[in-house]
């Protein structure tokens, strides 16, 4: 199912540049600790809707994930943002795409 969202990858990016402003805002991230997760389809509905940014793609996604992320960040010295959550999901499906 994946595969479903690099798909659907370009027309999420248009919603993510006008939402953009909504995701800063800090109280959406304040409380990881009981964070839901959800299955990748929802998730991409979410992204779409403009409910989520990248960066709750990400923390919504899977425990693996977060600490995936944060990892892709350091090795990078990329800052925790909307930016780099986006080139982290790109870098994980072409992962995935690739078979790995």
């Amino acid at each position: 199912c994946t595969h479903m969202l690099f798909q659907q990858r370009e027309s999420i990016r248009a919603y993510t540049k006008q939402k953009e402003a909504y995701s800063n805002n800090p109280q959406k991230h304040n409380n990881m600790a009981n964070v839901k997760y959800y299955p990748e389809d929802v998730l991409v509905e979410k992204v779409q809707s403009g409910e989520y940014g990248w960066l709750d793609y990400i923390n919504h996604h899977s425990p693996e994930w977060q600490k995936e992320y944060t990892a892709y960040c350091m090795e990078r010295n990329l800052v925790v943002n909307e930016e780099s959550a986006e080139e982290f999901v790109d870098w994980k499906g072409e992962q995935i795409e690739a078979g790995e």
